[in-house]
């Protein structure tokens, strides 16, 4: 369910004419899937590191989407 959430959030779910979701591209849902894998890695053995490994996380999406 968070995977689908941040991939409707990113903008990474393609849109058929018609308006219904088509499935999203493999890499696109690796690396989302990866990124909340990390995040969820670190809050479990850091303890409160949501707030860098969300960081972590956007820094990564504005260099796929070519903002630094």
């Amino acid at each position: 369910k968070s995977i689908k959430h941040e991939m409707v959030k990113q903008d990474l779910i393609p849109y058929g004419k018609d308006g219904y979701p088509k499935t999203p591209h493999l890499e696109d849902l690796m690396d989302v899937a990866e990124d909340e894998v990390q995040a969820a890695a670190d809050e479990t053995f850091v303890g409160s590191g949501f707030s860098e490994a969300n960081q972590a996380m956007q820094k990564k999406l504005d260099k796929k989407k070519g903002r630094q």
